[in-house]
């Protein structure tokens, strides 16, 4: 019995002993990890000239690292980068820091594009993440043929500044809408960007942008109810001028390409140009080409046309067909008078034009400056009567019993001047008068018929922003901005109590 009792206990106690063991083999193990990490006492504290070199080359990495901003920032051509390194380095000949760059322009490139972009592009995805912004695309085709959709993002930072910044470059291989739609969705989702963020989206207007069944605003909208899109203005008031142009003779635009290509095609006519405009007695100018996406250059190309006429019809007496051609447009007088007239109406789109192309915001201004330069063009064939009882200018009714008559058209000073000293000396008869002011008329009207189709003047969205307008916050003739915070229900986050009370203030209202 003492034996049997005496053999269980040395057996608890090697059991013990055993788990012992196997615990500190444990902690040996983890402790032989731990030294192999452990830092040797003579590389814990750097050696001074260690230390200072590692200085030297953060200094360097930093200048490199500023100079590659630089460039990128102030737009300089990156083949210009190795010139300007030889150029800094002389002028810095005793900088250890200036003599040890090495941004040549290939490293430059990699450092804008792998370094700078990408911390850039982070920092900008970190922000609309928890922000709301707009975004504005455009389609375009590169030198090799390659249509790219550009995409501009724009919001308000910290600071309270709006901002507009780059957000991606990508290949269109579907340019439909539907395709576009899909580009801008990977777009934000590779970045991690809700697309409930999105509050508006703005693109010309072509019509795979602006369709009203399947285009590109139609299809965001279904992911974001509350989108705001708008068509660039610009384009818009330059696709006006191209339907009303239509109501003039057809020979008018061909005149005006026509005559700037024949002079400006040859050195030697521009040098007989120049001696038929001193021999004319007319101020000296070279005709500027019109050109297809500048759409402020048509008035000032029309008025040098305008104002050179008579210096042309003198010189062009070639017998080619294109100056034979040029000549009889100019022998026909009622040829400037359009000029004159289209000259005068530019003057008041381009007015509105230029508001819009501003680097300003200046969006809570659209449908105000929009109905000034609307009612300018009803005053010059619509009649005082016609516009008083309509009260807004775009209601009124753009038919024949609201017109003035004929002779009473505003047509432009310049216009009536030409058509008056014409008539006088037998160049213009009763007939080709009728004629101008009749198709005169006809670009009138039409102008103003694309400008209400293509300016939603009944949009909410647009009635209500004038309330951001500083002289219109402080004049006290807006009490709330709450119908404006309604049609943006996302900034104001997902709950719906939030919206419901809103609602309910603005029906207190």
């Amino acid at each position: 019995m003492l034996i049997v009792i005496y053999a269980r206990k040395i057996f608890e106690e090697v059991s013990t002993m055993s788990k012992d063991m196997s615990i500190h083999k444990q902690f040996h193990k983890q402790n032989v990890q731990a030294m192999k990490c452990t830092v040797p006492v003579d590389q814990f504290v750097q050696k001074p000239e260690v230390q200072k070199k590692q200085l030297f080359d953060d200094s360097v990495k930093d200048a490199e690292l500023r100079l590659a901003g630089l460039v990128a920032k102030e737009d300089i051509s990156i083949r210009k980068t190795d010139s300007l390194l030889q150029v800094m380095k002389s002028c810095f000949p005793t900088d250890a820091v200036c003599q040890a760059l090495a941004s040549s322009r290939t490293k430059t490139t990699g450092i804008i594009k792998n370094v700078l972009a990408t911390e850039e592009k982070v920092q900008l995805a970190n922000w609309l993440r928890n922000n709301k912004f707009a975004i504005i695309v455009d389609e375009s085709t590169d030198k090799s043929w390659t249509k790219v959709l550009v995409i501009i993002a724009k919001y308000v930072d910290a600071n309270y500044n709006v901002r507009e910044v780059f957000l991606g470059l990508l290949d269109v291989h579907d340019a439909s809408s539907a395709g576009q739609k899909n580009l801008i969705m990977k777009c934000l989702s590779d970045l991690g960007i809700p697309i409930q963020n999105l509050m508006g989206i703005g693109f010309d207007n072509a019509s795979v942008n602006t369709g009203s069944v399947k285009g590109l605003g139609v299809l965001l909208k279904e992911e974001v109810p509350s989108l705001f899109i708008l068509g660039c203005t610009s384009h818009s008031l330059a696709l006006c001028t191209t339907y009303a142009a239509k109501k003039l003779p057809e020979g008018l635009e061909v005149f005006n390409h026509d005559i700037v290509n024949y002079i400006a095609s040859s050195p030697k006519r521009q040098e007989e140009f120049k001696k038929c405009q001193e021999f004319a007695r007319v101020e000296s100018h070279r005709l500027l080409q019109v050109a297809n996406t500048r759409w402020l250059s048509l008035e000032v190309s029309v008025k040098r046309i305008a104002s050179h006429g008579e210096g042309d019809a003198a010189g062009d007496k070639s017998s080619k067909e294109k100056a034979s051609r040029i000549l009889a447009c100019m022998k026909d007088p009622k040829i400037k008078g359009y000029l004159y007239f289209i000259a005068f109406v530019l003057e008041k789109v381009n007015e509105l034009n230029i508001e819009f192309q501003s680097s300003k915001t200046p969006i809570h201004r659209l449908l105000q400056s929009s109905r000034v330069t609307y009612l300018a063009l009803l005053r010059c064939f619509v009649t005082k009567e016609a516009i008083a009882i309509a009260g807004d200018p775009f209601r009124v009714k753009l038919t024949p019993p609201n017109f003035l008559k004929l002779e009473e058209l505003m047509l432009g000073p310049n216009t009536l001047n030409y058509i008056a000293t014409s008539s006088s000396a037998g160049q213009l008869n009763r007939q080709q008068v009728q004629t101008i002011h009749t198709n005169c008329l006809s670009f009138l009207v039409e102008m103003c018929l694309q400008v209400s189709i293509r300016i939603d003047y009944k949009d909410e969205t647009l009635v209500n922003l004038r309330c951001i307008d500083p002289t219109v916050a402080v004049s006290g003739k807006v009490d709330t901005i709450v119908p404006l915070m309604i049609r943006f229900p996302n900034l104001l986050g997902d709950s719906k109590g939030e919206s419901d009370t809103l609602r309910d203030k603005l029906e207190v209202q």
